[in-house]
């Protein structure tokens, strides 16, 4: 019997996109939607302490498109706090999409380069915030060897200071083509970090949960259960709850649900997804409430 160690040197490009192709129309014949949003019903009225955003920027570096996208979405430029995943910024010194950005809305910026891309631009993750940002901090993530295209993962880790009190964000970007074990544990040092804090935890971005599973990192193989099932269990047990009902599609393909804001003493309001005409991912924006005192829960094992 071959194993998977002696089937990855013969895996070939051809043979990975006519698996991908197969694998995307089987998906396809299962479902196709242009985005999902949860019912009223699903939704909890609550005064919006702060509002956030996250969207996968798919490398644009237009930033006028990037706004014109965010306020043709129903006025999500108006976020409170933006994460931004997939990057692309100037070598330093020079100006870039989000930096523009902040400029424009006069928002405070974070930034964390991941790898660096072929033209000598940085690829990173990024948040933006109306209030101000108080702490700053980038965390490694567990690389994986894919073969091909495999990256250097980071989280990017911010206090902002809410007329509320503090809020802790972790903005993360995940690997593709990984299956729900070495999911976990790329998410694991988020996890662990935001163990130590106390207070409302905000855990987001996009975390690629697909429902295939990956032999040799490369082939697809549909049928396999959904990753996001794992990780929304995962983080369940860890005290947050999801702002997105489970099966909330993010992606433009096939109703999958890569992106998440994931909440540990924080109330959803309402929240909403739309699609972005310049990237394969939907954005995000939900409206947070911090929970009373009283109510706070500790972090598994505090």
């Amino acid at each position: 019997m071959l194993r998977i160690s002696q089937l990855q040197p013969r895996l070939s490009m051809r043979s990975f996109l006519f698996a991908t192709l197969l694998s995307l129309l089987y998906s396809a014949v299962l479902s196709l939607s242009a985005y999902g949003e949860p019912s009223p019903s699903q939704q909890i009225a609550a005064k919006c302490t702060i509002s956030v955003l996250s969207l996968n920027l798919h490398g644009t570096r237009d930033s006028q498109a990037i706004l014109t996208a965010l306020g043709e979405a129903g006025g999500f430029e108006r976020a409170d706090v933006m994460l931004f995943q997939e990057v692309v910024r100037p070598r330093e010194g020079e100006v870039g999409a989000v930096d523009d950005i902040a400029r424009v809305l006069g928002m405070q910026i974070a930034y964390a380069p991941g790898f660096e891309l072929r033209s000598g631009e940085q690829e990173g993750l990024a948040v933006l915030s109306r209030h101000p940002i108080v702490e700053t901090r980038v965390i490694a993530l567990q690389r994986n060897d894919l073969l091909w295209r495999s990256r250097r993962r980071v989280a990017l880790a911010v206090t902002v200071q809410t007329p509320a009190g503090q809020l802790r964000i972790y903005n993360v970007h995940l690997d593709t083509r990984v299956n729900l074990k070495a999911r976990l544990e790329q998410l694991r040092p988020v996890a662990e970090e935001a163990a130590a804090y106390l207070g409302p935890v905000l855990v987001g971005g996009d975390l690629n949960t697909n429902p295939y599973r990956w032999v040799g990192h490369t082939l697809p193989v549909v049928g396999a259960p959904d990753q996001g099932a794992g990780v929304l269990r995962y983080m369940n047990a860890l005290g947050y709850a999801s702002a997105f009902p489970r099966k909330t599609p993010t992606s433009r393909w096939f109703r999958m649900q890569l992106d998440w804001l994931f909440l540990r003493n924080l109330d959803a309001g309402p929240v909403a997804i739309r699609p972005i005409s310049f990237s394969d991912h939907h954005a995000l924006r939900a409206c947070l409430q911090f929970a009373p005192a009283s109510q706070r829960t500790s972090p598994l094992g505090n």
